[in-house]
This record gives C-alpha cells, structure tokens and sequence, in this order.
C-alpha cells in the first residue's frame, strides 16, 4: 500500500535532510530508498548522536532559504523518535512531531504544519513507517485528519491555524528593527547564553567579598558566577541541592558535612545535596555555572575571617605533615645507606619512590589526604619490616636446624669412631691370644 502512493497531492517540489542514531539508522536508510524511488531529493547526513543528529537537521530546516519552488523538510530517527524531536525542535520555523502511525503524521502535517518526520527505529515496522512518510508527504496543512473526524475543520478553526502559522514562526525570533543594538537574539539557548555573558553585567554578591553574579533564570535558580584569585568563600550551606560546572579558572572546596574535598579545574563538575555545609577558595579567577534544584538561597556558618582561619589552619597542618614527612623520608634514607644490607634494596628502591611522590605535592593538598598518605606509608614500611622480621626468623630458624643436624652427624661420628677403637682393641687382644696358643702347641 504505502509503495503504490503517489506524491501528485504534494504542491511543490519537496527537499528531504535526514540523519539518524545507531539504533534509527536502518530504518531511516529504508525510508531514503522509498524516497529515492519517488524521485525525491535527499540530503543524507548520515548516523551520529541523536542529539547531534537533531540539532544540525533543526538547524538546517530553520535556516533554509525561502523557495516557492522547494521545500525544505527534514527526516530523523532514532530509537524512540522522541529525542532527534526534541533537539530539532529547539530552533525557531521548526514543528518536529514523532509519529507512530499515519494517523500521528495525518494530524501533526494538518494541525501544526508540521516539517520535521521523527521515527522510532525500535518499535516501528518498516511497512507502517512507509505508510506514515507517505502521509507526511502528502498531506497538506489544514487538512481533513482524525482530530477533526475526518471532516474538513470548521472555519474558525481554519481562521485559527491561518493565524498560528505565522505566530509559531516568531517563537524563538526577535525582530532585528526592534533592537538598539541591531543584533537578534540566537535561536540556540547556549548560543544566547554565551552571548548575554558578554552583553549583561554581574551583580557583586554583598555576602561574598569578591564574587559577582548573573542570574540566567529565577526559579529554579541558575547563573553564572564569578570570584577573583584568592576569595574565600566562607561555610555555608542552601535550600537546595545545586549542580556546578567550572568554566574558567580553580577552586577548592571542603563539604564540611560530608568531611570530603574536591578540587576543581576547567570543565570539572560538582553536585552538593541540599543542606551539606560547605566551604571554597578560590586560587585564580573563577567562573562556574551552577543551578539550583529550587531557588536560590544562602545561610552563612561563619564570617570571612574564620573561613579564612579555618583554611590557614589546615595549610599549617598541612605544611607540619609536610615536613615530618620529608623527616622521615631522608631519616630512613640515611639508614638504609648507613647499614648497606643487600637484604634491604628493595626497601630503598620503596623509600625513593615514596620520596619522589611526596615532593610532587602540591601545597594545595589537603591536610586529611596527605595524613592518609603518610598513614599508608608508615604502613608500608611497618609491613617491610615485619616482613624482613619473619624472613631473618626464618632463616634463624633453619641455621638451628642444621646445627642440631650437625651436631647429630658428629655425635654419630663420635660413636662410630668409639665403636672401631672397641673392634680394634678387641682384635688386639685376640691376636695376641692366637700367638701364646700358637706357640705353646708348637712347641
């Protein structure tokens, strides 16, 4: 049935873009044959990401050129259909609409002119998907579908899809004429995004010396925040969890909730739940995107002075680590060239490496973590100890052995040499009696 369809109903000649994910693509190859044996023109853009897959098709539909002679629709597939929708749709004169069944495909082309076909590659038949792109082929805006009983609409609702065609193509576009500036807003809210950072200005946050903030959106709250080289935050804790991501510069932060400590650079990314107290510094400029599950909010534990206190005071713990660390270290080396033991070269090959990793830190680590180290170290060296212990033990052990060992082979000796002086006295004696026998019978 859908192969024998004819496209004579289409008004004018009509473009396809297609793409889809790994799980939409041979559907979508298997569509592009139909259309191809319809004379029809596509643009293959092949497989990738459905995400990807649906911005660059959505964009490419927004930003088509105005022909009265072609149109421009595009074609997307992917597992569920729902996702190559979702992101087609973030572009302003773009109408994506998933579509099951024909009759899916027969409403969305009448109701909202829809332009973009979106298929599910997992629960899709190839036959019923042939079916629903004939019918968004040939079916014209406004026309008679199961949303309106099959009948042509009434006139006021004609009057009405006359009207939104032209209001749903300003969605997502501001007249240029309007600006001060001449510059539109971007259809694409990353692009917009990157582009208010520039064209709006922070507000300084009173609470946080050195911090400046831009709210993007209110409920719930996101924004972009700024903090200058060595800020502190001090401890404090929100409402709401929030997700953070660093776009610039590094921070440090301690959740003195959790005990935990996480030191973040470019692209790094964080989640506090909601309520954990928590405390930063920053090491160089700072902006960070962050977004709260709710609005935002902020209660201090402490002021500035005793956040920067508190941090000083880890550094102090931190540098006094440091140092008995180094201590034992070189103490352990000086040892271990002083005995110059065979039986101890791996030990010295273990202190080298441990040297060479502690004077790779950085006096940025925390307090706890090289606390933890040097936990693990001496007990690494405790460890070796014991084991050259039960090593000498042992051998100790086996030279008792083989001196009792000995000392039984010797008093065997002892015997048997005892014994041959018995045999040879005894062979003495009776020699001797042999010769008085001897001769008193000769004689």
């Amino acid at each position: 049935m859908a192969q024998q369809e004819a496209i004579a109903t289409i008004p004018r000649r009509v473009k396809i873009i297609a793409g889809a994910d790994a799980f939409g693509c041979n559907l979508k190859d298997t569509l592009l044959t139909h259309l191809g044996s319809l004379n029809i023109e596509v643009e293959d853009l092949g497989t990738d990401k459905y995400y990807s897959v649906g911005e660059e098709i959505g964009r490419r539909v927004s930003q088509a050129n105005t022909d009265d002679s072609v149109e421009i629709r595009g074609l997307v597939a992917c597992g569920t259909g729902v996702g190559v929708g979702i992101f087609a749709n973030k572009f302003p004169g773009v109408y994506a609409a998933t579509c099951l069944t024909p009759d899916d495909a027969l409403n969305a082309r009448s109701i909202n002119n829809c332009n973009v076909l979106a298929v599910s590659g997992m629960s899709t038949a190839p036959e019923v998907a042939l079916d629903i792109l004939n019918t968004f082929l040939n079916t014209p805006f406004k026309a008679p579908c199961p949303a309106s009983g099959s009948n042509p609409w009434p006139e006021d609702i004609q009057s009405f899809l006359d009207t939104s065609v032209k209001e749903m193509s300003g969605i997502g576009k501001t007249q240029i004429e309007n600006k001060t500036d001449g510059i539109a807003d971007s259809p694409c809210f990353i692009c917009s995004l990157a582009k208010s950072r520039d064209q709006k200005e922070f507000s300084p946050v009173d609470i946080m010396p050195g911090a400046s903030m831009k709210i993007l959106r209110e409920t719930p709250t996101s924004a972009i925040v700024r903090f200058k080289a060595g800020s502190v935050e001090p401890a404090h804790h929100h409402t709401f969890g929030y997700d953070l991501v660093v776009i610039s510069g590094s921070k440090c932060v301690w959740n003195l909730t959790k005990g935990d400590k996480y030191e973040l650079g470019v692209g790094d990314y964080l989640f506090t739940q909601a309520g954990d107290v928590h405390r930063a510094k920053y090491f160089e400029d700072t902006e960070f995107f962050i977004k709260w599950d709710g609005h935002w909010d902020l209660f201090l534990e402490e002021d500035v002075a005793a956040a920067n206190a508190a941090i000083e005071k880890e550094e102090q713990k931190l540098t006094f680590l440091m140092i008995l660390l180094r201590g034992t270290v070189c103490f352990e080396w000086h040892v271990i060239n002083a005995l110059e033991v065979p039986i101890i070269e791996d030990m010295n090959n273990v202190i080298i490496k441990k040297w060479k990793l502690q004077s790779s830190m950085t006096k940025n680590s925390s307090f706890s973590t090289l606390l933890q180290y040097f936990t693990r170290y001496i007990e690494t060296v405790r460890n070796q100890h014991a084991l050259d212990a039960a090593a000498l033990l042992s051998a100790n052990q086996r030279l008792d052995k083989v001196k009792q060992e000995l000392a039984m082979a010797a008093n065997a000796k002892n015997q048997a040499l005892n014994h041959a002086k018995d045999m040879s006295k005894n062979i003495e004696i009776h020699v001797e009696k042999v010769e008085i026998v001897s001769a008193i019978w000769f004689n």
